[in-house]
């Protein structure tokens, strides 16, 4: 027994000489050992001296030469997979977020709505069959390719959209804004065709085989590209492609909202100059005459200027037409649908209805060979 104390006390003294336990704290230690008391122990203070180490100095004293590169693309691969990882809740609710259709088709009042939203639906059609004719012409481009971007927006918005009140489709100041860009390329048409020598073959073709023609004639001049110069409906499907990248990089950052920094002042000087911009671009159809399309500033006064210097080369035909529909549908939309709107059920659809009693009537009364009258053709079936 006295030999394990003399041992607990001279390892006591070791741990006193390296750790700093005063002299007289050892024979409590080695009772506390010996089991006699613990109180003593907890009067023990411990004194660690060391030197505080920053990182450079662990790099220096224990780094064996090689550095540590994570690998970033690994990193990269890492968070992707970890993003794109969901449980199949997760998954419903972010196609819930993207296609609206999918909650509230499930709980559509079928009765409440129904009757209301196929006359909404019926109304709409009706609208934007002669608007969808129109805008393509706006666009430089065929009245079918009018009806196609008619029918797209809508069916898409039906699927993503949130907004009840929203009525998606073409709209003039885009249509405009599209059909200035082939003129600033120097883009050819089909009426440049059938004004070029190879009208006689032109005329009755396609638009694939226009296209080729088209492009058959820079091969034949000699300019060696057989792609340039593009046509009208190239050069707007590919604006319009730019256009809907552009579109769904701003959806994903959400800059819908800088939208709010549009003063009322801005949108209604934006609609007014639109509708200045629409007015002067059909006044070569109200007439009838051949007008120069003219791109860049200035250009709504180059294009007053000539279209009135050539007034007087007016097609009467053309002119009554178009003041006979410019009066039914003033009277129909303001006197008729205005004031009897609360019993009318349905709204006439008298857009519709001049379209196709002017159809009807250039048809059968020969306009396009007996008066000169310019129509758009056939349109071929989607």
């Amino acid at each position: 027994m006295n030999n394990e104390t003399d041992d607990i006390s001279s390892s006591a003294v070791d741990q006193r000489e390296d750790i700093g336990v005063p002299d007289g704290q050892i024979g409590s230690i080695s009772r506390n050992n010996s089991g006699y008391s613990t109180a003593s122990m907890r009067r023990i203070q411990i004194a660690i001296q060391r030197k505080a180490l920053n990182q450079q100095d662990v790099e220096e004293m224990y780094s064996t030469g090689e550095t540590f590169k994570p690998n970033s693309m690994k990193k990269v691969a890492q968070k992707v997979k970890k993003s794109c990882m969901c449980s199949f809740p997760c998954l419903l609710f972010f196609l819930k977020q993207r296609f609206p259709i999918l909650q509230w088709l499930l709980n559509y009042p079928v009765k409440e709505y129904l009757l209301s939203d196929l006359i909404s639906a019926f109304t709409t059609l009706f609208l934007h069959i002669p608007q969808g004719m129109a805008y393509g012409l706006l666009a430089s481009v065929d009245p079918v390719n009018g009806l196609y971007t008619s029918f797209f927006p809508v069916l898409i918005y039906c699927m993503m959209g949130t907004s009840r009140q929203v009525s998606v489709g073409t709209m003039a100041v885009i249509s405009l804004m599209a059909g200035s860009a082939p003129g600033k390329l120097g883009a050819v048409s089909k009426q440049d065709v059938v004004n070029s020598d190879l009208a006689g073959f032109a005329v009755n073709l396609s638009l694939n085989t226009t296209e080729q023609v088209l492009h058959s004639m820079v091969e034949v001049d000699g300019s060696g590209d057989p792609f340039w110069p593009p046509t009208n409906l190239e050069v707007v499907v590919s604006l319009c492609l730019i256009t809907g990248l552009f579109q769904i990089v701003m959806g994903i950052l959400h800059l819908g909202s800088l939208t709010v920094v549009f003063s009322d002042q801005f949108v209604s000087g934006f609609c007014t100059g639109t509708s200045v911009l629409v007015v002067v671009s059909q006044l070569k159809y109200l007439f009838g005459i051949p007008a120069r399309r003219f791109t860049g500033p200035f250009k709504v006064i180059y294009s007053s200027i000539n279209i009135f210097s050539i007034l007087k080369n007016a097609n009467p035909a053309t002119v009554l037409i178009a003041a006979i529909s410019i009066f039914i549908l003033a009277v129909v939309k303001e006197q008729i649908n205005a004031r009897f709107r609360e019993k009318l059920k349905l709204p006439i659809p008298i857009d519709l209805v001049v379209v196709v009693l002017a159809t009807l009537v250039s048809y059968m009364g020969e306009f396009n060979k007996n008066y000169g009258v310019d129509i758009i053709g056939e349109i071929p079936t989607g």
